[in-house]
């Protein structure tokens, strides 16, 4: 999956790879790359919190 979308990578994403350049630039579990990250955090936005809830609703 590709996606802009940094909470929904968070919750759903088992590895990220963040390109740069049309190359991989690294590709860390999503956790760790996350994790103390000063340009790539997730914020709650509505799209992941709707996703949340409908996923705890099955």
């Amino acid at each position: 999956m590709a996606t802009h979308d940094l909470p929904f990578a968070a919750l759903v994403a088992d590895e990220v790879t963040m390109l740069f350049d049309g190359e991989s630039a690294a590709t860390r579990p999503a956790p760790e790359f996350f994790a103390d990250n000063l340009f790539y955090r997730p914020t709650c936005d509505s799209f992941a919190k709707q996703w949340l809830e409908n996923e705890a609703d099955r």
